[in-house]
């Protein structure tokens, strides 16, 4: 069984579940970890508080002692980038970062569990920048393009509709990928392209909020973010009852599960 793990999972582990039994109780159950390099730079964050100290270390001594026997995969954009390519020109997409690429992540793990935070401290301040100036006024550009909607309208008629798709692609920073490839590669079999068909249903989700509910919503599509990089395990565990109520409607291509559900697999 192969499990992503969201980020309260994470820290639920770290806080109480210790790491040798937690090796030896998935082990006996056969089940492989999935991590992303986004969970990496979630706790990173943590950088930017200086009370953070402690808790950086134990989280990142916790990762440590699992990363040779966790699979490491490709930041979300590359992993949408990937899904738009296998379909312009066939393959599969394969979610794993390069052998170099997954020495250099865990090497930084062992860095700052090691209690090396400067360079760590330095990419997550240059991320966030990063990331402040390339968010677009996206709730605006859903309101000019798309037209007032009927009271009684629900979210699968927005996932179900591929107009609306191919506007919210239109919009991402991915529309000159998907250029030329037609609604129906993309939007008639959406399991075979998982991460960029869960990104537009994510997407789909607040546009819905924006145009039936007429408020802002209290959802962003950085809130499904772990949610999307789960397609490549086919298996999702979060402890947020609210994303597995969401979660099932904007990414019907997995399993999702509560830690309940995952601790019953585990130690049932």
């Amino acid at each position: 069984m192969k499990i992503y793990f969201d980020q309260n999972v994470w820290q639920h582990l770290c806080q109480n579940y210790p790491v040798n039994n937690f090796k030896k109780d998935i082990s006996s159950k056969n089940i492989e970890i999935y991590f992303s390099t986004g969970n990496i730079y979630e706790f990173g964050r943590l950088f930017l508080n200086k009370r953070n100290k402690e808790m950086i270390k134990k989280l990142f001594t916790y990762l440590w002692e699992l990363a040779e026997i966790s699979k490491f995969i490709k930041e979300l954009k590359y992993l949408v980038l990937d899904d738009l390519e296998y379909a312009r020109s066939g393959g599969k997409t394969l979610p794993f970062l390069s052998d170099i690429n997954t020495a250099s992540a865990k090497q930084e793990i062992y860095k700052i569990s090691q209690g090396n935070y400067e360079e760590g401290k330095k990419f997550i301040k240059e991320r966030e920048n990063d990331i402040k100036k390339d968010v677009p006024d996206f709730i605006n550009k859903v309101k000019t393009v798309n037209p007032p909607v009927r009271k009684n309208i629900k979210y699968e008629d927005f996932r179900e509709n591929w107009d609306m798709r191919r506007k919210i692609l239109n919009l991402s920073q991915y529309r000159n990928n998907a250029r030329n490839l037609s609604d129906a590669l993309l939007f008639d079999q959406p399991q075979k392209y998982p991460f960029i068909n869960t990104l537009i249903n994510a997407q789909l989700y607040i546009s819905f909020a924006v145009l039936a509910w007429k408020a802002k919503p209290n959802t962003y599509t950085s809130d499904f973010r772990h949610l999307i990089c789960a397609n490549s395990a086919g298996n999702f565990v979060t402890m947020d009852q609210k994303l597995i109520s969401i979660g099932q409607k904007v990414c019907p291509y997995i399993q999702i599960l509560g830690w309940e559900d995952f601790d019953k697999i585990i130690n049932g």
